[in-house]
């Protein structure tokens, strides 16, 4: 039910980003496809999606975006990955660092659903 009515960009996307096979310097150094991979766009860490989503001090500002409307609670891979109603703020967050734009482009808000609790 998390990826009824998604489109193909925000599924793969979402895949991507639970698998860790995603464009990321950690994952495409595995492949020789960049030299390091460290990450770009701080220098301070191996780019994992991990990195990427809660410490690239690059992305602060969007992250802190991201807590503000998802909660403290819910910063957490298991719950921005497996509830609905934390993808918009997610893709926000993900358009917002413009980190991937050359993959995904800009990804558009999921359309909310009259039963659109967290499942």
């Amino acid at each position: 039910k998390l990826i009824k009515d998604l489109s193909r960009k925000q599924t793969s996307l979402l895949v991507q980003l639970r698998t860790g096979h995603i464009p990321l310097h950690d994952y495409l150094h595995r492949f020789q496809k960049v030299d390091l991979p460290t990450c770009p766009c701080c220098n301070m860490a191996n780019e994992t999606v991990f990195h990427f989503l809660f410490q690239c001090t690059a992305h602060r500002r969007a992250r802190d975006r991201l807590r503000s409307q998802v909660g403290r609670r819910n910063m957490a891979t298991k719950y921005l990955f497996t509830s609905r109603s934390l993808l918009n703020p997610l893709f926000e967050f993900i358009n917002a660092s413009r980190r991937l734009h050359h993959i995904f482009g800009t990804i558009p808000p999921v359309p909310r659903n009259d039963d659109d609790d967290d499942e």
